[in-house]
């Protein structure tokens, strides 16, 4: 079951339906799926990876929060760019 992922930054806005997220947390990598348990974290500086159908993009954050919710998951980031290297699922 997709939930939404809300990136936005200073430079960039990104909403998306996803099957998954991984995220560079500060005590190591997490991943989200749908209908997580809530919680708020810091995340830290890396690569995040989205899948969806047919899909799995990586994009570069910075530092920033970000809050996990059983629908959807908000990251708050000082820097996101998008990968160039993009595969299919």
């Amino acid at each position: 079951m997709p939930f939404e992922i809300c990136i936005y930054s200073p430079q960039k806005r990104m909403v998306k339906k996803v099957d998954m997220a991984v995220l560079p947390g500060i005590e190591g990598n997490f991943g989200v799926l749908a209908g997580h348990t809530p919680f708020i974290t810091a995340v830290k500086s890396g690569k995040i990876k989205v899948v969806g159908e047919g899909f799995v993009e990586y994009y570069n954050i910075g530092f920033g929060l970000v809050e996990v919710l059983p629908e959807r998951t908000v990251l708050i980031t000082d820097i996101f760019s998008e990968e160039k290297d993009k595969s299919g699922a």
